[in-house]
Parts: C-alpha cells; structure tokens; sequence
C-alpha cells in the first residue's frame, strides 16, 4: 500500500512490481514478481530459488519511501532492514519484546509495536537508530497505525483499548477503551480523511473514533448528574448522544436498590428521571442498533429484565424474568438459574416484550454462543454426565427442534488466534462440539467432535473420537463450511 502503509505479513512496492512475504516459520521474507507471479531468486550465489534471511519468527513489514523493507521479527525481538535494491540485510535493531506491527509515520520515523512488553518502539530510518526510552502503551499491542498528517499514532492493544501518541512528543496523550470485555484480536487503521478504524475480533465488529483533528489532551467538565450507589457500569448509545449509568448496593450486600440514569453527553445534563428498582443489577448490554440498553436486576430469588430507551431516559415496558443478558440484533437473551434449571427467555429490545417461550434446560450453564447472523442462540447445560445442547431461533423466541443431550461434558470450542469467536457456521445452522476424554486405566486423552443441527436440534453425522488432546488455535473457513 506504499510508504504510509501499516506492517503486516505482506507488502506491495509502488516502484518495482514485487510483493514481499514474511515467512514466521522459514525465518525469511519471500519477494514475488507479480508480473509473472513467480518468486524471484534473492540470492544467486546459492542454489535453488533463495529468500531473504531475518530473525526469528518475521511477522510484519513496512516498506519507506527509498526502498528500504523493515522486518518486525517477532521471536528475536529485532526489526530487520532490508536493501531492495540487490535483497541484503544492512541492519538488524533491537527493539522491545515481541515486535508485532510497524506504521511509517513522518520525518523518517518508524514505528514498532512490541506486544510482549507493552511498549512503542521509535526508529530513526535516517540512521537507523532507535529512540533511548520506548513509549508505554497498554498491555499487548498487536497494531499501530500513523494519522495522514502524522501527529498522531494510534496503538490497538489487546484488553480493547487505543492508545493516542503524540508523534512530536513521542507521548501517550490519551487513551480510548472502547469495550468492557477487554479481549480480542485488534487491527487499527487510518483512512486519508483521518478516521480511525479498529476491529474486534471478540466482538466480530469494526468500530469508529474520533480522527487525530478530535484527539482530547485535557478533560472539560460540561455537567454533573449525582446518582447514589456502587457504579456497575455504563453503556453508550450508538451515536454517543446518551450515556446509561447503572449503580447498586455495596457489593457485600445482598439487598438494596438499583439506580439508571441517562445523560445527553453533549450538554452532561440527565434525560428523564432516574429508575429506581429494587435488588442488584448486572452490567448494562447495548442493543446492535445503539438505541435501547438492557440489564438484569435480581431481588429475593426473582430477576426482572429491564430494557430502557437511551434517546428518552425511560423504561420500555414492564420488567421480564431473566438473569444474564446478552444482546444479538434486536434481542437480548436472558438466562436464569434455578436449582438445578436454566430458563432462556428471548426479548425484543424494540418493544421489551419476551418473544416466544420460555425454553427451559436441565443442569448448571453452559455456554453460550450466538450465530454470525444474529438469528441463533446456542445454549449448553451440563447435567449429571450429560450435555444439553439447545439452539433458539432469536426471530421468533423458540425451539425449533428438540434439546438434544450428548453423553459427557461437551462445549462448543473457540477459534482463532485469541480464541474468541464460537465455532458456528455463518447462519448458525450447524455448531460444532468437543469433549475431552481420558481414559480411567490408562490416562491416555482423546478428543470427540459432534456436529449439531441448530434447526432440527439432531445430531449430523456420528461422533467423531480423535487420539490426544485438543491443542492450539481452531481454524474455520470464511464461509463457515469447514
């Protein structure tokens, strides 16, 4: 993508038609000729086609204005600087640990983001040196990406937070956390106009911040809302013109009352009155819309859902039974917990009204996992031995099909390099399951894999047993297929 480019696992030159490739497991970068889409000969002085030797693990790159290819070696702590020209090594930097990305930002500096130690690293390409004192960021940086005008540099880091530098003081000026589950894998970039992008791998979503022009460096106060007890957490709406607070009793106490309250965070005054509930609330779920929060208030054995409509400050309708919400398009899925019962209730965050009937499971919660498309919910109970596996059409609040129980303790496996998203085909039709099971005489592990029909609730194909034990990352394909 030419100079400005953030680093990754392959680059374009904009002078001579060639792609180079970081190969983490040959230690190496690759150079195609994407006239002929062959790989070019790097080294003719050794037989065979050569590539270009780095450190260990080479995970990103970033190719300058001249000519010269950094390589961000992840498993030797070094960036490496390549000579297009004639494909030779002509330094190798000491940078933190775990290098992960590179930006090129102005004035000849490049910037590296080390993941295993928290840290910015700052390269001086005229010389080649790098900066005495790395910039802290937040834990696990995995991408860095510079604004056009090169005043800011934003940093991605992995407990779903950016950080903002500023590139003349080589300072973190502020710091954006943008979700409340500090997890996922995250990429940040800029486009030309100065919008900010980051992705959560979590979450399955892209989100938007301010450009560089709306980077804070100092906090103004524009209101005061008082709301009396513990805070337990807020939400915004999806356009941020409304803050929903939620605030609860000490958290050794068992009893006591619920506060919400609304803020139009453009003038920081309150919109409605507050709502005061009886009990302990959860942590506030936004609707995908951005327009209506739910959250769960438990009191004396009984949980009510509540939904409240952010643009009004006010409750939708009356409050549902439920426990834990979990939103997925325009429905929140609440789960209670009753002796040895799960109850799932399905509820239209537009009207507050449950959808469908409630569907009830034997055992204690397993997990829970939603489709790509938002139309299924895949709950498991585990119960004396067996699993229970349900899957709920959000559409219409039902069971399509039957629970079906599969012996043993089964769950349905994450992917990816964070193990984040649930392993379920794009429309949610098929999830697939795993057991770890070891062999009482022997101790030897196996694996078993099931394959679940969402809309009938029946079993596709037999049980497939593996020798040994489930280990690194669950890989799917694009379409969710395989």
């Amino acid at each position: 993508q030419g100079p400005m480019s953030q680093g990754s696992g392959m680059m374009g030159a904009e002078e001579t038609p060639c792609v180079y490739v970081a190969n983490a497991g040959s230690n190496s970068v690759s150079v195609i000729d994407t006239a002929n889409n062959k790989l070019l000969d790097t080294n003719s002085n050794t037989a065979g086609v050569q590539s270009i030797s780095v450190g260990a693990v080479p995970n990103a790159l970033a190719l300058d204005a001249a000519g010269r290819l950094y390589v961000a070696n992840r498993g030797s702590n070094t960036v490496s600087v390549i000579n297009t020209g004639n494909y030779s090594v002509i330094n190798t930097l000491a940078v933190g640990s775990q290098p992960a990305a590179l930006a090129l930002g102005a004035a000849g500096r490049l910037y590296v983001a080390n993941a295993g130690s928290g840290t910015v690293s700052v390269i001086d390409t005229a010389t080649n040196t790098v900066g005495a004192n790395p910039i802290p960021v937040g834990p696990a940086p995995t991408s860095i990406a510079v604004s056009p005008d090169g005043k800011f540099a934003y940093v991605a880091n992995g407990n779903d937070s950016v950080s903002v530098i500023d590139t003349a003081t080589s300072a973190v000026v502020g710091t954006v956390a943008f979700d409340s589950d500090a997890s996922g894998g995250h990429a940040v970039a800029v486009t030309p106009a100065g919008t900010v992008y980051v992705t959560d791998a979590a979450d399955r979503v892209v989100r938007v911040l301010a450009p560089p022009s709306a980077a804070a460096t100092r906090v103004t106060e524009i209101g005061n809302v008082a709301v009396t007890g513990y805070p337990v957490g807020a939400v915004l709406s999806g356009d941020g013109s409304r803050a929903l607070i939620v605030t609860g009793p000490d958290p050794l106490q068992f009893t006591g009352s619920t506060r919400l309250a609304v803020v139009n965070t453009a003038t920081g005054a309150q919109v409605g009155a507050t709502i005061t509930l009886a009990g302990k609330p959860t942590a506030p779920v936004l609707s995908a819309d951005g327009r209506r929060a739910t959250l769960t208030v438990t009191n004396a054995g009984a949980t009510q859902a509540i939904v409240i409509d952010l643009a009004t400050g006010t409750q939708v309708t009356s409050p549902l039974v439920g426990l834990t919400a979990g939103a997925a398009g325009n429905r929140s899925v609440t789960t209670t917990v009753d002796g040895g019962s799960i109850h799932v209730a399905v509820i239209d965050t537009g009207t507050g009204n449950q959808v469908g009937t409630t569907v009830t499971l034997t055992g204690s919660l397993g997990l829970t996992a939603y489709s790509t498309d938002g139309n299924r919910v895949v709950v498991t109970a585990i119960d004396a031995g067996s699993t229970h596996v349900a899957a709920i059409n959000l559409d219409t609040g039902t069971l399509p099909g039957v629970i079906f129980t599969l012996p043993g303790v089964w769950d349905i496996p994450l992917v990816g390099q964070n193990y984040t998203a649930p392993l379920l085909t794009a429309d949610g039709s098929r999830a697939l399951l795993s057991s770890a099971v070891t062999d009482p005489i022997t101790g030897t592990p196996s694996t078993r894999i099931a394959v679940v029909n969402t809309l009938t609730g029946a079993q596709t194909g037999t049980t497939l047993t593996l020798p040994g034990e489930q280990f690194g990352s669950r890989l799917v394909s694009l379409d969710g297929s395989r």
